[in-house]
């Protein structure tokens, strides 16, 4: 199956952000053109509609494996390969800290909104994360993804990517659904 699968797997997840993206954009429209909510939000979904964009260029163009590869040679050439795990594990925690305050940074500013948001922060948070850590440990994290019994054409990795682009969706789906009832 090789190549062919992750073709298959590749543009799906392409697909996916594309179109949840688009819903991002109609809900930004939908939160803007409402006059009950708080006029700053409409930013925050044209923001993650780009954001989505550009994790859709990077899945199909596979730049976090040239971010591998650049990351291994400047290892390398500076000489603290050998150490790369320990920089890894902490590269990691960072990320998981920067997601944590960003998270509560996205709560305070939607504080009267948050039950209308808070599955996009959570699908945003979980993807963008599962994404930085891919690209930094990407064999460890690939051999773990892996490791259950894959569903051809698919595997866990695959399945939790989506399953994040999903949430996101949702979150789309029901922040229009609120914009639209209060005009």
């Amino acid at each position: 199956m090789g190549k062919s699968h992750h073709t298959v797997s590749r543009w799906t997840i392409t697909v996916a952000y594309i179109i949840v993206s688009i819903l991002c954009f109609w809900a930004a429209a939908e939160t803007k053109m409402s006059i009950q909510i708080n006029s700053n939000n409409h930013i925050i979904w044209f923001g993650i509609s780009v954001l989505l964009v550009l994790l859709a260029i990077n899945k199909h163009l596979n730049l976090h494996k040239w971010f591998t590869i650049v990351g291994r040679g400047i290892a390398r050439s500076q000489g603290w390969y050998g150490r790369r795990r320990k920089i890894q594990k902490v590269f990691i925690m960072i990320v998981a800290l920067c997601s944590y305050l960003f998270l509560c940074v996205l709560i305070w500013w939607f504080k009267e909104n948050i039950i209308h948001y808070w599955l996009t922060l959570a699908g945003m948070i979980f993807l963008v994360s599962f994404t930085i850590i891919r690209a930094v440990s990407h064999h460890r994290v690939d051999y773990l993804l892996n490791k259950p019994k894959r569903l051809r054409p698919f595997n866990m990795r695959f399945f939790l990517e989506l399953g994040g682009i999903l949430i996101v969706a949702l979150g789309a789906i029901q922040s229009i659904l609120f914009a639209s009832h209060l005009y």
